[in-house]
C-alpha cells in the first residue's frame, strides 16, 4: 500500500494532476483547458454516488455525528461563520434520527455531486456530449458503484450484485465505449445532459431517467465560486 500523504490525512499519495508549463501534456489545470476549450472534445459520462461521503465514515476516516446539535457543532466548527449558518439551515435535520444522513449529503454535494455537475455543464457548454448519472443503489457510498460496472462483488463495496442493476450498467458502458452512447437495447433513454433541462440517470433498480439532481443545494455551491 502506498502511503504517500498519510501524514496529511489523506490515502496514500495525492491525485492532483502535475501541471507542465509549456508542455504538450497538461499545460494548465484541467479546468482551465476545458474552459478555453483546449481538450478533446469527445463525449463524456460523468457521475457520482447518492451518498459518496458514507465510505469514509466506514473505513473510519471522517467523524460522524448522532444528534442535530452535534450536527450543529459539526458545521460550525468545520466551516466560517458566514458560511455555516446558511449550511446549517440548508441541510438541517428533520430529526436526530436523520442527523447522519443530512452530514453525508453535505459533504458529498460539497465535495463530489455538486462540482460533478459544475463539471458537466461547463463540458457541455464547450462542446461535449455529457451523460450524467447518480448511482442510487443503498447505500450508494464512493465506489460502490466500480463492482457493477466490472460485475465483480466486492466484500466492503457490494458482497452481492442486484443482477437487474448489473445489467443496466454494464449495458449503457459498454454502449458507451462501442458507440459513443450510453445505451442498450431494452433500457431506458439516457438522456444527454444540458443544464436547461438538467437530466440525469438514476442507477437503481429500477433505473430511470431523472431530473434537477440536488438542484437548490448544487446552486447554493455554485453560488460562492461562480
Amino acid at each position: 500500500m502506498v502511503a504517500w500523504g498519510d501524514e496529511l490525512g489523506i490515502f496514500g499519495a495525492g491525485w492532483a494532476p502535475t501541471v507542465v508549463p509549456e508542455s504538450d501534456i497538461l499545460p494548465a489545470q484541467p479546468l482551465t483547458l476545458f474552459a478555453s476549450g483546449q481538450y478533446n472534445q469527445s463525449p463524456v459520462v460523468l457521475g457520482t454516488n447518492r451518498s459518496e461521503w458514507g465510505l469514509f465514515q466506514l473505513i473510519g476516516d471522517s467523524e460522524t455525528v448522532s444528534s442535530i446539535a452535534e450536527f450543529n457543532g459539526f458545521v460550525d466548527t468545520t466551516y466560517p461563520a458566514a458560511l455555516a449558518g446558511p449550511l446549517k439551515t440548508l441541510y438541517e435535520p428533520a430529526s436526530d434520527a436523520v442527523a447522519n444522513a443530512s452530514l453525508i449529503q453535505l459533504l458529498t454535494d460539497q465535495v463530489f455531486r455538486c462540482p460533478t455537475r459544475g463539471l458537466a455543464r461547463l463540458l457541455q457548454a464547450t462542446g461535449s456530449p455529457v451523460w450524467l448519472y447518480s448511482f442510487d443503489y443503498p447505500p450508494a457510498f464512493h465506489a460502490m458503484e466500480l463492482p457493477y460496472v466490472f460485475g465483480k462483488p466486492n466484500g466492503l463495496l457490494a458482497p452481492e450484485l442486484n443482477e437487474t442493476l448489473r445489467q443496466a450498467v454494464q449495458g449503457y458502458w459498454t454502449g458507451f465505449a462501442t458507440q459513443g452512447v450510453p445505451g442498450a437495447e431494452g433500457l431506458p433513454q439516457w438522456p444527454a445532459y444540458d443544464a436547461v433541462s438538467d437530466q440525469h440517470m438514476s442507477l437503481n433498480d429500477p433505473t430511470l431517467a431523472g431530473q434537477g439532481l440536488a438542484q437548490t443545494t448544487c446552486d447554493f455551491w455554485s453560488s460562492l465560486n461562480p
